[in-house]
């Protein structure tokens, strides 16, 4: 079979085509860019002036307000502020869970019996996760600091045990194996930076700054770890035994 020689005139055509492609797209991008450049004084105006105010006062009014200490009390100011409406609000929320892991529990029951995946081994990680979000919940209401790196260590433990049942029961190949390790590799290790970040930041031996790097790089391996739970195929049996433990 002959193939067609490209004469020079389509050569010619081809780069012409390639290279008025190459210039509308960075025409494109230099008009977004310049557009970006006029409202970046707008952007920062708002950041500085509309959402930085809000999120430092936020953030202020989680301390005692001492002149001398003004330590982390966490949401012990708005408890004190509202009262007994706070029990009566945790009082509903709690009837709201135990309404929803009642419906859950059942609609999972029924489905295990047509997929012939047991629900049994989810409970146990749920009600540890439950747990949990349970300690840390109170941690963040009353500002107490004396359950340490549990709570946190328990909810990894928890992900972990939810990823490996979940791999388990699809079936381990090579692949999904790589995959288990790495997801695993993941909560293990972005954990260990959590809870050293906290403890540093409870012994007031870290600064905004790297905080704030530090909360930058959890937020993305948590948008990474929950991106592959969305994924997970029985996701209603990771879901179901964690609000039972709430």
């Amino acid at each position: 079979m002959i193939t067609p020689s490209i004469t020079p005139r389509a050569a010619q055509r081809q780069d012409d085509e390639q290279a008025l492609i190459a210039g509308k797209r960075r025409r494109r991008m230099r008009d977004a860019l310049t557009g970006y450049l006029f409202i970046l004084p707008a952007l920062i105006a708002t950041l500085l002036f509309g959402l930085w105010p809000v999120v430092s006062g936020f953030y202020e009014s989680l301390k005692s307000g001492s002149p001398i200490t003004n330590r982390f009390v966490g949401l012990d100011n708005y408890v004190r502020s509202l009262g007994s409406l706070t029990y009566v609000l945790l009082f509903a929320v709690a009837l709201l869970f135990l309404f929803m892991g009642s419906r859950m529990w059942r609609n999972a029951w029924a489905d295990q019996a047509r997929r012939g995946i047991s629900l049994w081994p989810y409970v146990i990680p749920g009600l540890l996760g439950g747990l949990a979000l349970i300690v840390m919940l109170l941690d963040l209401v009353t500002g107490v600091s004396g359950f340490g790196a549990a709570p946190t260590g328990m909810f990894l433990l928890s992900l972990g045990l939810y990823f490996i049942i979940e791999y388990r029961n699809r079936g381990m190949t090579p692949a999904r194996q790589r995959e288990l390790f790495e997801s695993l590799a993941l909560i293990v290790v972005r954990g260990m930076l959590w809870i050293v970040a906290r403890r540093m930041a409870l012994d007031r031996a870290l600064s905004v700054l790297p905080w704030a790097i530090v909360i930058a790089v959890l937020g993305s391996d948590l948008l990474r770890i929950v991106s592959r739970m969305s994924q997970l195929e029985h996701l209603k049996y990771v879901a179901t035994p964690m609000v039972i433990g709430l």
